[in-house]
């Protein structure tokens, strides 16, 4: 029996788990809006007994930033209400290192229109001077 589809096998379970007692459409809907969702496959010939090889969930932010991970031990989050519990918290915590990214990124660009108008402020100085 293929090891990714045999219904003991606890990544297996985990994926059902989720597809059946968590996906729907509202859930998908929230995924949609505030995350990009990739799906990972584990290679099948891969030692399942090793975390990075088993089924997991993870959210990532636009900032390229983990702000969360469901792994098999904590399947008890892939429940609708425990489950949306926990993507409104990491949808809060994404919200926040992006309007962080945008303050960063909104500093250096005033630093920079600065420094150009120095320069250029500093630029009419040497030539009234010569």
């Amino acid at each position: 029996m293929d090891p990714i589809a045999d219904p003991m096998d606890e990544n297996y379970k985990f994926s059902r788990k989720f597809e059946l007692g968590v996906l729907s459409e509202q859930i998908v809907e929230v995924l949609n809006k505030n995350f990009t969702c990739a799906k990972v496959v584990l290679p099948a010939e891969a030692d399942m007994k090793k975390v990075e090889n088993q089924a997991r969930i993870e959210i990532w932010s636009p900032t390229k930033e983990m702000i969360g991970r469901i792994t098999l031990d904590q399947d008890s989050v892939l429940n609708k209400s425990p489950f949306i519990s926990f993507l409104k918290l990491r949808i809060a915590k994404s919200e926040k290192l992006v309007k962080n990214e945008i303050a960063r990124i909104e500093k250096l660009r005033k630093e920079r229109a600065k420094k150009v108008e120095d320069e250029k402020a500093a630029a009419k100085e040497t030539a009234k001077q010569d």
